[in-house]
């Protein structure tokens, strides 16, 4: 630079906290992707391994599904949403862990609540789509 020349955002004493405040949110920003991207594989992995583990028939109507060894009728669905609002649940509990780790138990809940908002729209979603598109709610005509 020429001698008459002066950087103001180089002599700055703000720069420093400036660029510490955007290098932080830069890291917070990739934790929350990460973690919501971890979260949201758990209820998937629940649907697609616990039917197989109770021992059920997920092709079956609710009506004769049975799991092994009993004679009532299991919902998959209502097992699959509690073992994921429990396990999401924990997954917010230990979440607080790396930001307020005093709010544990709120961080938990206000998990679980995210996830039932979830797991509700996702269901309307698919009852319009059903009436929408009611061709395309028989899945076997799609790939049959």
């Amino acid at each position: 630079p020429s001698y008459g020349h002066f950087d103001v955002a180089e002599h700055d004493p703000e720069t420093e906290n400036v660029n510490m405040v955007v290098t932080e949110s830069q890291r917070e920003g990739l934790f929350m992707m990460v973690g919501f991207s971890m979260f949201a594989v758990v209820p998937s992995l629940l649907w697609l391994f616990f039917p197989i583990w109770v021992g059920t028939d997920p092709s079956l109507p609710a009506s004769q599904r049975a799991a092994s060894g009993s004679s009532d009728a299991v919902s998959l669905a209502s097992l699959i949403v509690t073992l994921s609002a429990t396990t999401i649940g924990f997954l917010g509990a230990w979440k607080a862990k790396f930001l307020d780790p005093d709010n544990w138990l709120l961080f938990g809940i206000q998990t679980i609540i995210v996830l039932l908002i979830c797991v509700a729209s996702s269901f309307g979603v698919g009852k319009l789509c059903a009436k929408l598109l009611p061709d395309a709610a028989d899945v076997e005509s799609l790939f049959g």
